[in-house]
C-alpha cells in the first residue's frame, strides 16, 4: 500500500459525521479509485463490525463486506491457509485520530509535497 500512495495525491471525502463524539468518518480515494476497497479486496485489511453501533454507516460497507467475503474464499492476504503467507507483511500500525478541525490547523498552508 505504501507504495501505491506515497507522493501521491489522495482525496479524503466525508461520509457521515458522529455529533456525539465530534467526529467525521470518510474515505480515502486515488483518483477515482477507492483505497479501503482495493486493500480489502486483496485480503490485506478486514472490515470492522457495525456492531452495537447505531446511525450512519460508510455508504461502502456493504460492498466492503462483499470484497471481504471474496478475499477469504480465494485465500488472500491475511485470509491465506498458509501460516508462513498470512504473517509475512504484516505489521503493527500505530495511528493517532487528528479531529477535523485540528488536522485543517496541522496542515493549513503547509506543502505536503
Amino acid at each position: 500500500m505504501r507504495k501505491l500512495l506515497i507522493g501521491k495525491e489522495i482525496t479524503f471525502r466525508i461520509d457521515y459525521t458522529v455529533p456525539s463524539i465530534n467526529r467525521e468518518f470518510g474515505t480515502v480515494f486515488l483518483g477515482d479509485k477507492n483505497v479501503a476497497m482495493l486493500v480489502v479486496s486483496q485480503g490485506r485489511a478486514k472490515v470492522r463490525e457495525q456492531g452495537q453501533q447505531k446511525g450512519e454507516v460508510s455508504p461502502f460497507l456493504a460492498e466492503l463486506l462483499r470484497l471481504e467475503e471474496q478475499a477469504k474464499q480465494e485465500g488472500l492476504g491475511r485470509w491465506s491457509k498458509l501460516q508462513r503467507c498470512t504473517l509475512q507483511g504484516r505489521k503493527s500500525v500505530k495511528t493517532r485520530v487528528l479531529s477535523q478541525p485540528n488536522l485543517r490547523k496541522k496542515l493549513h498552508r503547509r506543502n505536503l509535497d
